[in-house]
């Protein structure tokens, strides 16, 4: 079952609002609302609320959910961040904010509760190791909370946000007694799954199809392309093949036979139906349902990088290609994908560097990790990367038999100038993905 923790705003109570309609709403036979009354609540104290929050929550994991309303928030993210790495369903932020507007601390016993709450740093890094699966809800005449607060849940959290017409501070005092966006982004986090391709499978290829993802038309296939050796004759596996795009591409080069597998089921369907002179199967590279020595090449568009075992993998691409079979996989660049967002005179970046100066402390990106990413897209799609340097699979190819034939770093190719200038200047210089070419060896 579902247990579902939600938590006051300040000088306000459970049964204040929104809360009962919520409860109502949302609890049935999976899903279970716990609302609780916390202490000194018109004088919040951060340990006070953290330790009846800790107090009252059971049991954390996957199925723990979180709903806080303003200053309830904060009290999630500072229990969250002293619980040892486990994971949790989600959490759901109402009127979240790190700082607050002059009007909501103007008499002087306001100010001073709320400036521990305010100085007081939140580790946001553990909160996401816990969850990546937050949604913000703000108002755009929130009285107490400035929309600039909805930037940096985004950046901190990577949040996904969603702004409200005139529901103020979204609390009683604003006469919200119910509100459909709290109960619907509510409803989306706990049936919220990372990597769901079945669910976005016919979306992506009606886009890849008609040549509207930028980052495989103008950068990873031509680059992808650009490595391909003679495979006339071969027989062929994608790897993580999605809808199989590629088998029509690679057709044109005279192959013996071509075959797929994903582990999702939609997007298998699509292959089938789309290429139906291929051959495709549901199933998962870390255990491939193939006979030794069933390949002489693998083809593998941007899948190895969901996948945190690769050196699982390797060992099964190794079994199923012949003697001499090739493989040729893209992930993603640590340039791109291992960065650090920040903000820097009102625009973000995208950052990988350290602190100049003998004192300097502050590194920003993992270059040189293997390194979990999570990356939410506009329509709400989110995918989970892990992400490492070139030396880490040069490695792990030399450790399982494989040379390296041919490695490339991706450049935005001229055709995607007339298109989209910015993104053209940005990723003709800056590598977005890396490709590699490898053959088996005998151990």
């Amino acid at each position: 079952m579902n247990k579902i923790y939600i938590v006051h705003c300040w000088d306000g109570n459970k049964d204040d609002g929104w809360y009962p309609w919520l409860d109502k709403k949302i609890s049935n036979k999976s899903n279970k609302v716990i609302r609780f009354n916390m202490p000194n609540t018109a004088n919040p104290k951060i340990e006070e609320w953290v330790s009846e929050l800790d107090r009252q929550v059971e049991e954390i994991d996957e199925h723990t959910f979180f709903v806080g309303h303003s200053i309830g928030c904060q009290t999630i993210m500072r229990y969250l961040e002293k619980q040892k790495v486990k994971k949790i369903g989600g959490i759901l932020f109402v009127a979240p904010w790190l700082d607050l507007l002059e009007e909501a601390i103007s008499d002087e016993e306001s100010y001073n509760t709320a400036q521990p709450w305010i100085n007081t740093p939140i580790d946001f890094e553990k909160i996401k190791k816990i969850t990546n699966n937050i949604t913000c809800i703000f108002s755009d005449d929130d009285y107490f909370v400035s929309l600039e607060q909805e930037k940096r849940f985004k950046e901190l959290l990577n949040a996904k946000t969603v702004i409200v017409k005139d529901k103020g501070h979204i609390s009683i005092d604003d006469g919200v007694k119910e509100l459909n966006e709290i109960y619907n982004e509510l409803i989306e986090i706990i049936n919220f799954k990372v990597n769901d391709y079945d669910k976005f499978a016919e979306k992506r290829h009606f886009e890849v199809t008609n040549g509207m993802k930028k980052a495989l038309r103008f950068v990873e296939k031509p680059m992808m392309l650009s490595m391909l050796p003679n495979i006339e004759g071969k027989r062929i596996l994608l790897l993580g093949c999605g809808t199989a795009e590629e088998s029509e591409m690679l057709s044109k080069y005279n192959p013996k036979k071509i075959t797929g597998i994903d582990i999702s089921e939609k997007s298998i369907d699509i292959a089938k139906e789309s290429y139906p002179n291929c051959n495709f199967y549901v199933g998962d590279m870390l255990n491939l349902p193939f006979k030794e020595n069933e390949f002489d090449f693998i083809f593998s568009s941007l899948a190895i990088t969901h996948v945190e075992d690769k050196d699982k993998v390797f060992k099964e691409l190794y079994r199923v290609l012949d003697d001499n079979g090739q493989v040729l996989f893209s992930v993603g660049h640590p340039m791109r994908f291992a960065t650090e967002k920040i903000n820097y005179n009102g625009s973000n970046y995208h950052v990988i560097g350290f602190e100049a100066g003998n004192d300097g402390k502050q590194v920003l990106g993992k270059y040189m990790s293997h390194t979990k990413q999570v990356n939410h897209f506009k329509d709400n799609e989110v995918l989970e990367e892990f992400i490492a340097p070139p030396s880490y699979y040069f490695e792990i190819l030399k450790h399982n038999n494989f040379v390296v034939e041919d490695f490339k770093e991706s450049r935005c190719i001229d055709e995607c100038k007339e298109i989209d200038e910015a993104y053209y200047n940005r990723f003709h210089e800056i590598p977005q993905f890396m490709g590699f070419l490898a053959k088996k060896t005998k151990k």
